[in-house]
């Protein structure tokens, strides 16, 4: 009975860890195996002499009850509620992202005209089209999409827009709008948000005090104390099959076995594991530049956006703007997102830092003079990427996968649904509610 358990869930990030937290509160044993030597997944953070820094920027906001009670549930009072703040950087200067029209208005005359002329000639979208080159056409007109999001898009993701599948749009893009009585989906949206009275809003994060892997800690902590087991720095390396069961799993000289496998993990891997066919499922890689500087950057945004094709850099986010328990009182934090083109950046980031720096001095944001220390963090697998048939190859592991009678897909990479923290709940609710309607031995 060592061994043996009711579900092994591969993958220590949100996910995982908030359905092990809800399946011992039922008396479930569980097992967790995480690769790398803490428990976040991309819900981790860093923390340095000087300061902490999150894998980019994170925080919770939820309209379900049910995924906010487990957040405050695990957080209790290490926790702080703040506004969020974020913007896009074109021709030189900040602008409030979403996009508002007083940003269209500071464009450069000539784009202003061809802004104006898109509202009556921008085409509509029809379900014949896929791409997301067509979808942002189609809301905000050719004259913004080649001024930020071809470009952004294009230096992000590392492929063409016109190879996007439009549902990068709708999670990428439209979910930046929060508060439903602001919607900004299109162009003329946004110059009616603009021009018409707004409602008040004040629509409020949660955010860990200390950042972000306090929650993944925390709740770690408590499944750890409810009986289950958490193996880090481990692989799943091996599974044995009987039928179109899965058996027992190997994770490095140990052997479990299991009733429940959950995948929250690379798709590619897991497919190598139990001989499915591969699937063009890319995920994208990022390489963090964690820098701390000695003054104030004097930016009041917790994130901002640079489509610029000349910088190396896709997005800034600022811890301190976070929280003011991240950074000891004489220092600041920049964490500098450079998405992996080629093998070069991933296995030599440090011959990349003058031109972090290079470009960190031509926009004026911080002098060199003043960075006090750079951190360099490899995040393997941060983003699926929505390339125009990923539907299809979807679908296919989908099918895949179910020949598998207890094998389950959760999770942002294990799923590959380009989520946040609050969809990552969601995704264990869903799965646990899913293991209660199989098991009727599971007490309600």
């Amino acid at each position: 009975m060592k061994n043996k358990y009711d579900v092994i869930i591969a993958g220590a990030g949100v996910t995982g860890l908030t359905l092990a937290y809800l399946l011992i509160k039922k008396g479930f044993r569980v097992l967790i195996v995480e690769k790398n030597d803490v428990p976040g997944g991309l819900a981790r953070s860093f923390t340095y002499q000087d300061g902490t820094f999150d894998v980019g920027p994170h925080r919770f906001h939820t309209d379900n009850q049910k995924i906010n009670d487990i957040i405050l549930e695990v957080l209790k009072d290490d926790l702080i509620y703040i506004q969020r703040k974020s913007s896009v950087h074109l021709y030189g200067l900040r602008h409030p992202w979403p996009i508002r029209l007083n940003t269209v208005i500071k464009l450069p005359k000539g784009f202003l005209v061809k802004s104006f002329l898109d509202l009556f000639t921008k085409p509509r979208f029809t379900p014949q089209m896929k791409s997301f080159e067509e979808y942002v056409i189609s809301k905000y007109g050719k004259t913004l999409y080649s001024i930020f999001f071809r470009d952004y898009s294009r230096k992000f993701c590392r492929i063409e827009p016109s190879q996007l599948h439009y549902d990068w749009a709708m999670t990428g893009v439209e979910r930046a709008i929060i508060d439903k009585r602001l919607q900004v989906g299109s162009l003329l949206d946004t110059i009616k948000v603009s021009l018409l009275p707004r409602p008040a809003v004040n629509t409020l994060f949660i955010y860990p005090r200390k950042g972000c892997y306090v929650y993944c800690n925390k709740i770690c902590s408590m499944i750890e104390q409810g009986g289950a087991k958490v193996l880090t720095g481990r692989t799943i390396d091996r599974v044995k099959l009987q039928g179109n069961r899965i058996t027992e799993i190997r994770a490095g000289e140990d052997t479990f076995t299991a009733d429940r496998l959950v995948w929250t993990g690379n798709i590619k891997d897991l497919c190598s594991l139990l001989g499915m066919p591969g699937r063009y499922l890319p995920y994208l890689d990022i390489v963090l530049f964690n820098i701390i500087v000695d003054t104030d950057i004097n930016v009041q945004d917790q994130w901002v956006y640079y489509g610029e094709k000349e910088l190396v850099f896709t997005r800034i986010s600022f811890p301190h703007n976070f929280s003011p328990y991240l950074f000891r009182k004489d220092r600041y934090g920049l964490c500098v997102e450079v998405t992996v083109k080629d093998q070069d950046l991933w296995e030599n980031p440090e011959k990349y830092i003058q031109r972090v720096i290079d470009d960190l001095s031509r926009i004026n944001l911080v002098q060199r003079n003043r960075i006090k220390d750079i951190r360099i963090e490899r995040i393997r697998d941060a983003y699926p990427i929505y390339h125009i048939d990923y539907r299809k190859q979807l679908r296919l592991l989908k099918e895949d996968a179910e020949k598998f009678e207890n094998l389950y897909l959760a999770g942002r990479t294990g799923a590959f649904f380009y989520n946040n923290m609050d969809n990552s709940i969601e995704s264990a609710l869903n799965l646990y509610s899913r293991f209660r309607e199989e098991d009727r031995t599971l007490k309600t």
